[in-house]
């Protein structure tokens, strides 16, 4: 299935969780995106989506580090928390050190690269799914309760997106808050 700007989704029950998950295209949409190369440092940025709708009548939990992503042959990508993304992602201030040896904006550089990383921080920090989501219902309200973020995942090995996008899949893990039930797996295979 997909929404009307092409996002793949999967339903849990009629009428539950809509898992959506949107692969960026290519690198270039990466940079355009998050203002970084981060396919270049071999991070994935997944934007997700998550949505309870109004006539559910239970309230789920999802933990988004359970999140699960996978090449068809089971090789996995690794989880990892826009912490470390910001720590591969900084702009270094040695690079702006010719500026501070041949020309006096070299201060006006490096404090730009410190704002730049800075915003980049808290930009990530925004976009980054909590570690735990509530889904409420809404039985009583005519409106659906949704999350949006991003997650970010790395590898020892260069990020093959053509690869993902030709069998890979997603899998994320929602519960029902309250009963102890089991799991249900939310899986997208692209």
């Amino acid at each position: 299935h997909e929404t009307a700007d092409g996002m793949p989704y999967q339903t849990t029950e009629p009428g539950g969780i809509i898992f959506g998950v949107r692969l960026p295209e290519s690198a270039e949409d990466v940079q355009r995106q998050f203002g970084r190369d981060l396919l270049g440092i071999n991070i994935l940025p997944v934007q997700v989506g998550l949505l309870l709708r109004n006539n559910c009548t239970k309230d789920f939990v999802v933990d988004p580090r359970s999140c699960m992503l996978e090449y068809e042959d089971g090789t996995s990508l690794t989880h990892i928390d826009y912490k470390l993304v910001k720590e591969r992602a900084y702009f270094s201030q040695w690079r702006s050190l010719p500026a501070w040896l041949f020309l006096l904006p070299g201060f006006f550089s490096s404090s730009s690269i410190s704002a730049a990383n800075e915003k980049m921080l808290q930009t990530y920090r925004e976009m980054e799914l909590v570690e735990r989501i509530t889904l409420r219902n809404n039985t009583s309200k005519a409106t659906e309760e949704g999350h949006n973020g991003v997650l970010f995942f790395t590898s020892d090995k260069p990020i093959d997106l053509p690869r993902l996008r030709q069998g890979g899949w997603i899998q994320l893990t929602a519960t029902i808050e309250e009963g102890g039930s089991i799991p249900q797996e939310l899986k997208i295979i692209f």
